[in-house]
């Protein structure tokens, strides 16, 4: 079954399902660049306290 057989409203059907599964694709890598940017500050922040920890000791 080749793509110009089918008819105008199951190539509308095709698009828009490729179409969201395309926005759940850069959904899934910016929440994973998210958490990973939000991870790096965490270990920052934790770091940073140990340090003045470790001064005031």
């Amino acid at each position: 079954m080749k793509l110009a057989n089918l008819a105008v409203a199951a190539r509308m059907r095709l698009l828009i399902g490729m179409m969201m599964l395309g926005l759940v694709a850069l959904c899934a890598v910016s929440l994973g660049s998210l958490r990973t940017s939000m991870m790096d500050d965490r270990k920052v922040q934790t770091k940073h306290l140990v340090e003045s920890g470790a001064s005031v000791l």
